[in-house]
């Protein structure tokens, strides 16, 4: 039980060694007690080799190099293992406190370990480890403390078990250092910055086939589950709890590059850039990984696997994730997302929220299964794109969003393709819908959640100001306490081969499929639309548009300029009808409420009551030039042309005038009627009857009748 005492380069057996083997050496027990490169065996060896040495020794150094084998070694140390316990200021190991060229192989430390900064387990500061571990819990106060090394190289096959503690770049296995290869570490830790289950920090290294399992605790930035801040991570993973005081916090990666077939599945806090499985990275994607832990983040940045990054492949998180903005279930705010999932629930509360995407790019075969609540651009999928689509991807959370943009899929984005959402959708402000808030070209979409907003509300979409909607359908019942309300559009241009089947609630500009709109061709609207102001209509509230082989099947109840197709009109209707009855005060039609453009060839059933300007085809028709209850279009002239309507059930009129009577004029000189203006009777509209008695429309190309029913479009 030797007991030695020195100054500089001391140890049990050698105190400077400058040549030769040291090999083949047991200690049991003993102290050791020096100033500067102290050693358990060695106080500083500069050439030769180290093997097979063991030592169960209690080292002191007041200054920096302590070793529980070698305080400083410039050679190669294989087969050897310390047990005591060994404290210093800097560069303090298990084994060795500073190895300054040769690499450690198969050796073990069981020591604990204390010093300032460069502290580890087996290495305080040096070069490559290989086929070694270390089992002492290990403190540092300082920077670069590990539970295996404190800074070193690479590391491969290897490992450490003890708890850590530290300041800066802390890590379970390394806290700062180079690759990392089939290794692990099992011990919880502590640190300021840069803190790792297994690494602290890499400037330019990767981990690979390795794993922490412990809890890793920062009381600042980059704080990761298995590296703090590093590069690539491979194969590998994390089961600890995460928990950051500021930014850059991830279940595996804090601050990181690119993370491939690697999973994190332990809880995760933090301030910003906070993520399940990775924090931050400014240039790195994520494949073929996953996160199963709970994320909150107290600022922006939040997401279920990333907070704030790249693209993401053929990954997913489970995990509820709560932050401020740019919140996602996957990634708070990143790139294009391809083959990937989220299903926890989102909350944040300000703008950028999505059940899969924040604010991002483009989105392709891949869904968000979460309910989502945020303030602005929130969406059952991604809150908000600038730039990028979304193909063949879902949502089914319900989605709740405090102001503007809020979609079941998107909140504010671009083009939606082959795409659907299920949840019920509710905005206090404009721009929301079933699928999207606001955005472009809908195709191949549908969306079947009820939708509730202010203005520019639709079943589908609430607002788009360039876009298109083809071949989609909303199913949900729609209610805006503003006006641009519609069963599948609030506001938008062109609807081809669309349809709308729920209800819908509104003030002005309310229609079955849209509230306000242009081109509307082979499309049709089923639900009942009530508007508390003018501009109501079946199919369209306010229309600029073509509107070609359309009809609505629901009832319209509206105040001035309601219809049973189109409350009002500025272009031409071809080839459509209605049936719904209609209700309103002022100028209300079967078919339009007013027209200032020109229809013909269709047909309306509608049941049509109001007080002024009561008409079975049309309220009124065409503008007076010299009106003086300031409408729309002074001057403008209505045509109408070959229609026919129900007179059993509806008024006799075809045009409204004040309190409503014959066929005739509207108030004023401009209302143009050509072709065939015929009221007919059920019999004579329904069935067979209906190609003789309503000839003018074409029952060769565009129109077909019904056994017992009125005709239908032909597609």
């Amino acid at each position: 039980d030797p007991d030695i005492s020195g100054n500089h380069s001391t140890g049990t057996v050698i105190g400077n060694s400058t040549s030769g083997t040291v090999e083949n050496i047991n200690i049991i027990n003993g102290e050791v007690d020096g100033q500067t490169k102290v050693g358990g065996i060695v106080g500083i060896k500069y050439s030769g080799s180290i093997t097979n040495v063991s030592a169960g020794i209690t080292v002191t150094g007041q200054d920096d190099e302590v070793g529980g084998i070698i305080g400083r070694s410039e050679v190669s140390i294989k087969k050897s293992d310390s047990n005591g316990a060994v404290n210093g200021t800097d560069n303090v190991g298990g084994i060795v406190g500073y190895n300054a060229q040769g690499q450690i192989e198969n050796s073990k430390s069981s020591a604990t370990v204390s010093g300032d900064d460069d502290v580890g387990g087996l290495l305080g500061d040096g070069e490559d480890v290989t086929d070694s571990y270390a089992r002492g819990d290990v403190t540092g106060s300082g920077d670069d403390v590990g539970g295996l090394v404190g800074d070193g190289g690479d590391v491969t096959n290897s490992n450490a078990t003890g708890d850590v503690k530290g300041v800066g770049d802390v890590g379970g296995l390394v806290g700062d250092g180079e690759s990392i290869s089939d290794s692990y570490a099992t011990g919880d830790v502590e640190g300021a910055s840069y803190v790792g289950g297994l690494l602290g920090d890499t400037a330019f290294g990767s981990v690979t086939n390795s794993h922490a399992t412990g809890d890793v605790t920062g009381s600042d930035d980059y704080v990761g589950g298995l590296v703090g801040s590093g590069g690539d991570v491979t194969n590998s993973y994390a089961t600890g709890n995460v928990t950051g005081s500021n930014d850059y916090v991830g279940g595996l990666v804090g601050d990181g590059e690119s993370i491939s077939d690697s999973y994190a599945t332990g809880d995760v806090k933090g301030v910003g850039d906070v993520g399940g499985l990775l924090g931050d990275t400014a240039f790195g994607s994520v494949t073929n990984s996953y996160a199963r832990g709970n994320v909150t983040g107290t600022d922006d940045y939040v997401g279920g696997l990333v907070g704030d990054g790249g693209d993401v492949t053929n990954s997913n998180a489970t995990g509820d994730v709560k932050g401020v903005g740019d919140v996602g279930g996957l990634i708070g705010d990143g790139d294009d997302v391809t083959d990937s999932y989220a299903t926890g629930n989102v909350t944040g509360t300000d703008d950028y929220v999505g059940g899969l995407v924040g604010d991002g790019e483009s989105i392709s075969d891949s869904y968000a299964t979460g309910d989502v609540e945020g303030a602005g651009n929130v969406g059952g999928l991604m809150g908000d794109t600038a730039f990028g689509s979304v193909t063949n991807s879902y949502a089914r959370g319900d989605v709740t969003g405090t102001d503007n943009d809020v979609g079941g899929l998107v909140g504010d984005g671009e083009d939606v393709t082959d795409s659907y959402a299920t949840g019920n959708v509710t905005g206090s402000g404009d721009d929301v819908g079933g699928l999207v808030g606001d955005g472009g070209d809908v195709t191949n979409s549908n969306a079947t959640g009820d939708v509730e907003g202010a203005g520019n509300v639709g079943g589908l979409i609430g607002d788009t100001a360039f876009g298109s909607v083809t071949n989609s359908n909303a199913t949900g019942n729609v209610t805006g306490t503003d006006d641009y309300v519609g069963g599948l559009v609030g506001s938008g241009e062109d609807v081809t081969d669309s349809y709308a089947t729920g209800d819908v609630e509104g003030a002005g500009d309310v229609g079955g499929l849209m509230g306000d709109g242009e081109s509307i061709k082979n499309s049709y609207a089923a639900g009942d639309v009530t508007g508390d102001e003018d501009r109501v209509g079946g199919l369209v509230g306010d229309n600029s548009g073509v509107v070609r082989k359309a009809y609505a099947e629901g009832d319209v109840n509206g105040n001035d300029k309601t219809g049973g197709l189109i409350g009002q009109t500025k272009a031409s209707v071809r080839n459509s009808y209605s049936e719904g009855s209609v209700t309103g005060n002022n100028k209300v039609g079967g078919v339009i409420g007013i027209n200032y453009g020109d229809i013909n060839n269709s047909y309306t059933v509608s049941d049509v009551s109001g007080n002024n300007r009561v008409g079975g085809l049309v309220g009124q028709n065409g503008e007076d030039a010299f009106s003086n209850e300031n409408e729309d279009f002074p001057g403008r002239d209505g045509l109408i042309k070959d229609l026919y309507w129900n007179k059993e059930v509806s008024v006799n009129s075809a045009i409204g005038r004040e309190g409503g009577s014959d066929i005739g004029s509207t108030k004023g000189g401009d209302s143009i009627t050509q072709g065939v203006i015929s009221g007919l009777t059920t019999s004579e509209m329904q069935g067979t009857s209906a190609e003789s008695n309503m000839g003018a429309l074409d029952f060769n190309g565009n129109w077909t009748t019904v056994s017992g029913d009125y005709p239908e479009i032909q597609d």
